[in-house]
């Protein structure tokens, strides 16, 4: 249900789409077998087989119409099943701008390309707290890119402080120092400090491009306007709509807004267009 295994009941139909509506059907799905198995198990046996009128006699719920996936949830409903970013990686529409984001690949750590303090982005896929011997709080987590995956360790005077921003799924600037540890020779960051991507993205970003999708409802626009007036910085915003005439030429209009970006515009693009924004 959250991967592919039912796709194919609604062949066509957009997965974000149809592993929603399944997942918030199941319920009523089984509370209605669980209904017909006791109605049959009342009902007197017909001479000629199954006695297919309890099927019939029990008042089915109206399906649930559920919001579509995120694309991040579709993923990492994806990493939860099957142990892996199939059809994408959470990390991809950052990856090109790691040089503008001032980021090393972990690929150049791994390959010893790059060593000493860096700043790290990636997505937390494996999250442990541990203990000290003094009883201190301390975590080991695996951050990944689509470039590969590294050991992290936020030990316990560094985690008091990061504590509430670290957790499964995050994707965060890691900041620390690369190191070869002692007894596996494994390679590692030892974390001095983390920041919020958005935040990172908001430092660096001069331009930020909105891609509107063709026949985007007008309250949708009217929404998206008020998350780009809640907030006044200097990165210049962009829309690139489809020409009503022919919707493969694309418009870039530079609007009148200047912005600091935020987490909240964010996510609402991603929630009603899907990747549909771009910073350089």
């Amino acid at each position: 249900m959250k991967v592919y295994a039912l796709d194919s009941l609604h062949p066509g139909q957009d997965p974000k789409i149809t592993r929603a509506n399944i997942l918030a059907n199941i319920d009523n799905a089984v509370d209605t077998a669980h209904l017909v198995a006791k109605e049959k198990e009342n009902s007197v046996g017909n001479l000629f087989g199954d006695d297919f009128s309890s099927v019939l006699s029990v008042k089915k719920k109206d399906p649930i119409k559920a919001r579509p996936l995120t694309q991040k949830e579709l993923l990492f409903n994806e990493k939860e099943v099957l142990g892996l970013f199939f059809s994408g990686h959470p990390m991809a529409k950052y990856q090109d701008h790691l040089a503008q984001l001032k980021c090393t690949p972990i690929s150049d750590i791994l390959e010893g390309k790059a060593s000493g303090r860096l700043n790290v982005l990636g997505i937390i896929t494996l999250f442990k707290k541990r203990q000290n011997k003094q009883k201190k709080e301390w975590c080991q987590m695996v951050i990944e890119d689509c470039t590969g995956s590294i050991s992290v360790n936020c030990f316990a005077s560094a985690y008091e402080t990061m504590a509430d921003k670290l957790a499964s799924n995050a994707i965060l600037n890691f900041m620390g120092d690369v190191k070869i540890d002692d007894e596996s020779a494994r390679v590692e960051i030892n974390l001095k400090d983390v920041s919020d991507i958005t935040e990172l993205i908001a430092s660096a970003a001069e331009e930020f491009t909105i891609r509107i999708p063709a026949n985007y409802p007008k309250f949708g626009l009217e929404k998206l306007k008020h998350f780009l007036d809640m907030t006044k910085g200097t990165t210049v915003v962009y829309l690139e709509v489809p020409s009503k005439e022919d919707p493969q030429k694309i418009h870039r209009i530079r609007t009148n807004k200047r912005i600091l970006l935020h987490k909240g515009l964010l996510e609402y693009i991603e929630n009603t267009m899907g990747n549909a924004w771009s910073f350089k």
